[in-house]
């Protein structure tokens, strides 16, 4: 009689349990068994009882724990897809509306840039001679290239004059970082920037200066920059950029009255570091032996003498917008009348 009361305690809290795999892993609340007076081996079979009550729910606990695992793994899975799908979906979005509404090739990049400079000349030149007109000047260069084939008489009607003060101030360029002016054909010049000119500087400005000329002797001697010269000018001008740094520290650049000081010069000797690569390499001594000296005394000359020796506007030095506006200007008169006569078959205008 007690061994079956044992065995109906033990079917009864396997029953209480309930708990199976493959059941709904949603909670069922907690079984209590609550106990009452009894006999010491009744208290055995409660105890076994809860015993197997715990076995069930910690069963049924990993089975819950298993099934939100299995879940989260699958999310994962599709989170990866979903990101990889959206991922080629917005390039496939972004391909679609650049093919719309941006240019395709470089020649159409390019023909984007023409309209574009050709509205700042023809439409938007007011606003153009708020700033740095370089661009436009070399625009027009490339498109007056056919003037350099015509004889002087017939340009009279469109030229203009240039001084020898105005032309110390239009800096040219080989196209390939060397720079001078166009009434001192000689490159690696020093138009100190303000800053710079600062006693503090003395010593190194020196040093540049005389590196320098050795450099330009051996390229004009030689006809190529040696070793020790391309050297000792390139530390020259690392020098000069140490001094820069300490004579003008952080809290002093802070100053926007003292930044564009600052800034000017250190522009400057970044472009003459450039200058100093380039000289070290080139073997045209015709920007050093001032054989490329320009011999004329009006826009149309220097045009035709540009475009002869393959040379290029360069940015005008500190105080040289002065003279480059009204070379826009002139140019630009130029290139209207020119220009719009050679797309018509090439007439000039009529003399005076």
């Amino acid at each position: 009689m007690v061994k079956a009361g044992w065995f109906a305690g033990v079917y009864l809290a396997i029953s209480l349990a309930g708990v199976v795999y493959g059941q709904d892993a949603q909670p069922q609340g907690q079984i209590n068994i609550y106990k009452h007076g009894g006999t010491p081996f009744s208290y055995q079979i409660e105890a076994e009882a809860d015993y197997i009550i715990a076995q069930g729910e910690f069963q049924k606990s990993v089975a819950i724990a298993r099934k939100i695992n299995a879940e989260a793994v699958a999310q994962e899975i599709q989170n990866s897809v979903d990101y990889v799908k959206a991922y080629f979906e917005r390039r496939d979005i972004n391909k679609a509306w650049r093919e719309k509404n941006e240019y395709k090739t470089d020649f159409e990049r390019l023909e984007i840039e023409q309209k574009a400079m050709e509205k700042n000349i023809n439409e938007y030149f007011q606003n153009t001679l708020k700033g740095d007109v370089t661009r436009e000047l070399n625009y027009m260069l490339n498109k007056l290239y056919f003037v350099q084939y015509m004889s002087p008489g017939d340009l009279n009607p469109l030229d203009s004059p240039l001084n020898e003060v105005d032309l110390k101030q239009i800096y040219l360029t080989d196209g390939r970082q060397l720079v001078f002016n166009a009434s001192n054909p000689q490159a690696l010049q020093t138009p100190w920037p303000y800053a710079l000119r600062d006693e503090k500087f003395a010593k190194d400005r020196k040093e540049l200066e005389d590196s320098r000329e050795m450099l330009v002797r051996e390229i004009q001697e030689k006809g190529q920059a040696g070793t020790e010269s391309g050297e000792r000018m390139m530390k020259a001008v690392n020098q000069l950029l140490v001094t820069l740094e300490t004579v003008y520290p952080d809290e002093k650049r802070r100053d926007l009255n003292i930044f564009p000081e600052y800034d000017s010069a250190k522009n400057y000797l970044n472009s003459l570091i450039v200058q100093v690569n380039r000289a070290r390499t080139t073997t045209d001594q015709r920007i050093f032996d001032k054989s490329l000296r320009f011999q004329g005394k009006t826009l149309l000359n220097l045009i035709q003498y540009m475009c002869q020796n393959g040379l290029m506007f360069s940015k005008p030095q500190p105080g040289g917008d002065r003279v480059y506006k009204p070379l826009f200007t002139n140019m630009r008169h130029l290139y209207l009348t020119m220009g719009s006569e050679k797309k018509d078959g090439g007439q000039l205008p009529a003399k005076n």
